[in-house]
């Protein structure tokens, strides 16, 4: 399943490419959690290295190069097997961008999953919002971050609501008593109507 470019974008914005050298390239840097980490929120390279604060600077193109990986390699089949309900795009960008920020294993179990498996979209905000301590403590870049995710996921919501569902037709249940199947009765009337009939001769 394509990777929503929703979910990239806001992957982006709020991780940051962050530490920019002048040179363009992105250099280690620790987390609010005392990770170690670089370019787009990366914390592992995509062969399994962690990184480290010792590790070299980070081309812009290998940083969007590692954090695809991520996203498409490490969140999409999280999110995909704990989601067991249909969901708009929108709403599977929200919760990839949720994921690889708190990880994959903390997506799986959290309440935002039971709510959405059980279509409970309303509380769907709300579970949003459990997510934005780092460091132990309430972060401000967090705090903005669940907003955003829960617009784009309540989005996606309206979008899936105005999806058109399919409308089930069923033919009657009666039939006659010599008859055969409603539809059998139908196509019969309709080959009736086709077959030539004779003219009457008068005596």
């Amino acid at each position: 399943m394509a990777i929503p470019k929703e979910a990239v974008d806001i992957c982006k914005k709020w991780e940051g490419y962050l530490r920019k050298l002048p040179d363009g390239r992105a250099a280690p840097y620790l987390c609010p959690a005392r990770v170690a980490t670089l370019g787009w929120g990366t914390t592992f390279y995509p062969n399994g290295k962690k990184v480290t604060m010792q590790d070299e600077p980070i081309t812009p193109e290998f940083a969007f190069e590692c954090l695809m990986h991520e996203i498409e390699k490490k969140c999409a089949p999280t999110v995909d097997r704990a989601i067991k309900v249909p969901i708009h795009p929108l709403m599977r960008a929200a919760c990839l961008s949720l994921a690889y920020n708190i990880g994959g294993g903390a997506f799986a179990k959290s309440t935002l999953v039971r709510r959405i498996n059980e279509r409970n979209w309303a509380a769907c905000p709300a579970a949003f919002k459990l997510y934005r301590i780092g460091g132990g403590r309430v972060l401000t870049g967090l705090v903005n971050r669940r907003a955003d995710e829960a617009a784009l996921f309540m989005r996606g919501v309206a979008k899936l609501s105005e999806t058109p569902q399919p409308v089930r037709i069923d033919a009657p249940t009666a039939t006659a008593s010599a008859g055969g199947s409603w539809w059998a009765q139908v196509l019969r009337g309709i080959l009736d109507g086709l077959r030539p009939r004779s003219n009457p001769v008068s005596a």
